[in-house]
């Protein structure tokens, strides 16, 4: 399926925009992608636990477009590369399996991206190098101990 017959399948789709959606999800990241949304569901972050992968992708990917102010079609799922789909998809599925929120998740590797690796071209599939997760982990369990000693809720 080629990019635009991507964003007409979900625009006019005969079947529900779920089903459209995985069946879209499975097409571009196959079955060893979709498999590993079982554990990504249970361990996504709470704002994002209801939604579908396709959508959760697709906040992701508006999220990290918004900080990278990228306002390009590049990180729509509607219409992007597949080659971008696919790293989209990795980059979500790395911050559901931590369970940290999207936009924390986001704004900590493109900090660390930036002034600490001085990378100026940022793609989502950087934001999966293990120096990259074990940073933004590291800045998530310092704002939970910070907000368990402030007596902030988490």
């Amino acid at each position: 399926m080629n990019n635009l017959n991507r964003a007409i399948a979900i625009f006019g789709g005969r079947a529900s925009l779920e089903q459209v959606e995985h069946e879209i999800a499975l097409e571009v990241v196959g079955e060893a992608g979709m498999a590993k949304e079982v554990a990504c569901s249970q361990r996504r972050s709470l704002e994002h636990r209801e939604m579908t992968p396709f959508r959760a992708t697709s906040e992701f990917a508006r999220l990290l477009a918004a900080v990278l102010e990228d306002h390009t079609l590049r990180h729509d799922l509607r219409v992007c590369e597949e080659k971008m789909f696919r790293m989209l998809w990795a980059a979500r599925q790395a911050a559901d399996m931590l369970g940290i929120p999207y936009g924390i998740y986001i704004d900590a590797s493109v900090i660390y991206l930036r002034e600490f690796k001085k990378k100026k071209r940022i793609t989502p599939k950087m934001l999966i190098a293990s120096d990259v997760q074990l940073h933004v982990m590291d800045r998530w369990n310092e704002e939970m101990s910070n907000s368990r000693m402030d007596g902030r809720p988490n």
